[in-house]
């Protein structure tokens, strides 16, 4: 079944720093996605990798694009960094699931 993907990207800074483990965050970026399949059915995820990941995330969206198959999209998520692999995976539960 091949899959519809549309990508929404965003950008804001939080109200308060957010200081982790890891360091501080001061804002937030990445993309809403929304997936598609061929009966209608429409799943969402979030894609908000750390600025480490920004870059690789942004070139692994564009190699994905538009249009892809459900089984390549499962076959591939579990390779990819674990902010589309999340997005990806959110937005293909809601497809099962509704």
């Amino acid at each position: 079944m091949i899959l519809i993907i549309k990508k929404k990207f965003f950008s804001f800074k939080l109200l308060k720093v957010l200081n982790t483990a890891k360091g501080q965050i001061k804002g937030k970026k990445g993309w809403l996605i929304n997936i598609k399949n061929k009966n209608g059915k429409i799943g969402w995820g979030e894609i908000s990798p750390s600025d480490q990941e920004f870059t690789k995330c942004q070139e692994l969206l564009k190699e994905v694009g538009n249009k892809i198959s459900k089984q390549k999209l499962e076959e591939i998520i579990l390779d990819l960094p674990k902010a589309l692999g999340f997005g990806f995976g959110s937005a293909l539960a809601e497809l099962d699931f509704n």
